[in-house]
C-alpha cells in the first residue's frame, strides 16, 4: 500500500442526531485539528430517495471500514505470495480473486 493516495485510516463515523441529517465519515474526531471530512451519508426520516437512518448508519459504517478492509485484502494477498499452495484449499481461489478485485476497485485500478 506504499503508493496509496487515500486518506489513511482509521476513519470514524459521526452520527447526526437531527430528524433529517447526514452522517459524516471523518479521518479523526469531528472538528479536531487535522481531521478531514471524508464522506457524508444522507438520510431522511421517511423520505426517498434518501436512505432511512438505519440504512445510512450501515452505509457510513461500511465507508468508515474501507481502509481496514483494503488492508485486510492486501494482507491476504501478501500471505498468499508466501504460501501459494493454499490456493488449492476450498474456495481459496475465489477468495483471492475477490480480494484482487476489491483492491483494484478501492485503488481506482478496476478495469485497467
Amino acid at each position: 500500500m506504499a503508493d496509496s493516495k487515500h486518506t489513511p485510516g482509521p476513519w470514524k463515523v459521526d452520527n447526526g442526531a437531527a430528524e433529517n441529517f447526514d452522517i459524516g465519515v471523518h479521518s479523526g474526531p469531528p472538528w479536531a485539528r487535522g481531521s478531514k471530512w471524508l464522506a457524508s451519508v444522507m438520510w431522511r426520516k421517511d423520505k426517498r430517495p434518501f436512505a432511512v437512518r438505519a440504512e445510512a448508519e450501515a452505509n457510513a459504517a461500511l465507508t468508515a471500514a474501507a481502509p481496514d478492509l483494503l488492508a485486510a485484502c492486501e494482507l491476504v494477498l501478501s500471505e498468499h505470495e508466501c504460501y501459494p499452495f493454499y490456493e488449492s484449499y476450498g474456495n481459496a481461489d475465489q477468495a483471492l480473486a475477490a480480494c484482487e478485485a476489491a483492491i483494484a476497485k478501492a485503488t481506482g485500478r478496476e478495469g485497467s
